[in-house]
């Protein structure tokens, strides 16, 4: 038997047109996407994190001109992300910062200086500051100052808890730079021994959901007996 040949109307025609059109028009559409997809995670990215709230600019030392001296500039542990530095000097005519100070006579107040530094290259959120003081080393109370590209002049902060439970300083964006003083004062009393004791204060920061990072600054307390 002869097999039947169906022939093809112009409305088939048409409708296998619009089809393969469709079909044509996905087709471009899926590729385009796919293109976008891959572009979009192959650029590299801003960091997200670094919000307009973050500060982002670096402030000289809190040295005023009747306050300490020194160079507090210091270079951050290769590879770390935060750098932290304790100083400590006492006020008067002839201060400078340095990471030891000797000797001190009892009863005398002594300045803290508390340096914290971004060195990643993110911003880092929260960041919380804390003062560990050894025996001997008392805080002065309300004298905790903040200084950042807020308050390039420094703010008295609203708290004590500096020596406490920390303090919570802001938001800081990559290369920033903020201080932070604490008055503290020497005793004279018992555990003093004869002589020179020292005394190490230690200095913490901790950003948001990342490890302490600390460093310490020596008081050496003069005790005449």
């Amino acid at each position: 038997m002869a097999r039947k040949t169906l022939k093809r109307t112009g409305d088939d025609q048409e409708a296998d047109s619009r089809r393969r059109h469709w079909e044509l028009t996905i087709g471009i559409c899926t590729i385009i996407t796919t293109i976008i997809a891959v572009l979009a995670y192959a650029i590299p990215r801003g960091n997200s994190s670094n919000g307009d709230d973050a500060l982002q600019e670096s402030v000289g030392s809190p040295l005023q001109p009747k306050s300490c001296t020194g160079d507090l500039t210091v270079a951050p542990p290769e590879n770390a992300r935060v750098a932290i530095d304790l100083f400590v000097a006492t006020p008067g005519s002839k201060c400078e910062w340095a990471p030891v100070l000797s000797p001190v006579k009892p009863g005398h107040r002594i300045s803290l200086l508390l340096r914290y530094e971004n060195a990643s290259n993110r911003s880092q959120k929260d960041v919380a500051v804390r003062l560990k003081l050894p025996d001997g080393l008392v805080a002065v109370p309300t004298s905790t100052h903040l200084y950042n590209s807020d308050n390039a002049g420094g703010v008295l902060y609203d708290s004590d808890e500096l020596w406490g439970d920390g303090i919570v300083i802001g938001d800081y964006a990559a290369g920033a730079v903020a201080y932070v003083t604490q008055t503290v004062r020497a005793l004279g009393a018992s555990p003093l021994a004869c002589g020179i004791n020292k005394r190490r204060a230690i200095g913490f920061a901790q950003p948001h959901g990342m490890n302490y990072f600390y460093n310490t600054a020596d008081v050496n307390v003069m005790s005449r007996c």
